[in-house]
């Protein structure tokens, strides 16, 4: 009979001497859903083996069910690489009936994993798969080689288990398979955010939040805030926690207010100026509403109620700044209109006609870049022709005290109309008031220094 050998051969972590034995008196157990016959007999040498890192197990109270022999529960493992690097893992495990009392939540397996290849690279959830082998429940001091799980892509990797407990018996022994799958908190890991400033701050505090509810094994809260994280990254809408019942009248009326503070900052558009303090002020609201619905520790609740808190007074108070910016910026956006006079039939400027151009020029201060138009008129005495061409003298004249004040030339724009805009209609043709020059400015861009100084 052909004996079938894999791709790649995994290797066991064992005591060439003590744990052989031991290896050799055991059956591999299938990994569940393969094929019992492809799966090779547990090697014995160390040669050659590369050492990725370690997977840490922690079984997940109140997920798993009982069988007639074996008992399934829900685990959340973490695996570290020699870096420190962490990938995150939801799995399934089968423990032996009485073996699986012995693992309480205190108690958690620590795994080697070794892979077939010194060339292997970890990338990714490389760790996703099944995992099956001998089923021993025996002392953890027995052997290396006892309770080893065999498995992942084309059986490349093995995982020795050790209790990290000192007074653990027999759990990792107990252990029959391992199915690993990525846990949300490593989708969420691997997400790219595609949206603006304020959705890569949203994704990047739910994240944070979610990976501090892991490591506080509080997994629900976790599964729940890197979901909202993977949201967040895809620039979809993210909406604040609904009011949690049942929690007492206190703190729902705070949390109440604070819904209504954070909801009206959502939909005012100025809060993006602040785009940080809002992603801040949204996850610890989220955060002290869940907390209190799932009696969280109280540290942890108070501590998102106070970074919220303080968040939102931020936001609060940069809306209140930028609307002072805009209402300053409109008013600095408004066209500004100057008169200058000029005598009968001439179109040298008189001293009374230097005042106006100075209001004007000191008027530009606060642009960085204006449109000015300058529209030379007459009164009704003299020819329409004679009327066109000294209302032209008067813009010129203007036009050259402007530029000689330092006004840009580009800005400026000349017209003259003679005699056909008046600014007052009436019998008497010799109107002072239509004798003028009407200097008309249009702001394009305000000087930041000119929005901060009011």
């Amino acid at each position: 009979m052909t004996k079938h050998t894999p791709a790649f051969r995994p290797l066991l972590l064992a005591l060439a001497v003590a744990a052989a034995p031991a290896a050799s008196a055991q059956q591999s157990a299938p990994v569940p859903g393969k094929d019992a016959g492809t799966q090779p007999p547990p090697p014995t040498s160390t040669e050659g083996e590369g050492r990725l890192g370690s997977l840490v197990c922690a079984r997940e109270e109140g997920k798993g069910y009982n069988l007639l022999i074996t008992s399934k529960s829900q685990v959340r493992c973490v695996f570290a690489d020699k870096q420190g690097a962490e990938q995150w893992y939801l799995g399934e495990t089968g423990v032996g009936i009485g073996v699986d009392l012995k693992w309480n939540k205190a108690q958690k397996i620590r795994y080697g994993i070794l892979s077939s290849t010194t060339t292997f690279t970890p990338e990714g959830d490389f760790l996703n798969g099944k995992y099956g082998g001998a089923k021993a429940e025996v002392a953890a001091g027995v052997g290396l080689g006892a309770g080893v799980l065999l498995g992942g892509s084309n059986d490349t990797f093995s995982l020795q288990p050790s209790l990290e407990t000192s007074k653990g018996v027999g759990v990792a022994a107990g252990v029959s398979y391992l199915n690993l799958d990525s846990d949300p908190l490593s989708l969420a890991r691997v997400a790219t955010p595609t949206g603006g400033v304020a959705s890569q701050a949203l994704y990047s505090g739910y994240f944070n939040q979610g990976l501090t509810y892991y490591r506080s094994a509080l997994y629900s809260g976790s599964d729940r805030f890197s979901g909202k994280a993977v949201d967040a990254a895809a620039a979809k809408t993210v909406r604040p926690e609904d009011l949690p019942e049942g929690v007492p009248d206190e703190d729902a009326a705070a949390l109440a207010e604070s819904r209504k503070r954070l909801v009206a900052a959502l939909n005012e558009p100025l809060s993006f100026e602040a785009p940080a303090d809002l992603a801040i002020a949204q996850v610890n609201f989220d955060c002290w509403a869940w907390g209190l619905a799932n009696e969280a520790p109280k540290v942890q609740v108070n501590g998102c109620r106070n970074a919220h808190l303080n968040a939102i007074g931020h936001v609060e108070a940069a809306v209140a700044e930028a609307r002072v910016r805009r209402d300053r910026l409109a008013r600095l956006l408004q066209p500004r209109w100057f008169t200058v006079y000029f005598g009968t039939d001439r179109h040298e400027l008189e001293p009374f006609a230097q005042k106006a151009i100075a209001d004007a020029v000191a008027s530009l201060g606060d642009l960085e870049d204006a449109r000015v138009f300058i529209g030379g008129n007459t009164d009704r005495t003299g020819t329409s022709a004679y009327n066109a061409e000294l209302s032209e003298k008067r813009a010129l004249a203007v036009r050259a005290a402007l530029v000689a004040a330092g006004v840009p030339e580009a800005w400026l724009t000349l017209g003259s109309y003679g005699d056909t805009n008046p600014a007052r209609i009436g019998a008497n043709p010799h109107d002072a008031f239509n004798r003028r020059v009407d200097i008309t400015i249009q702001p394009v861009t305000v000087k930041q220094e000119a929005l901060a100084s009011g």
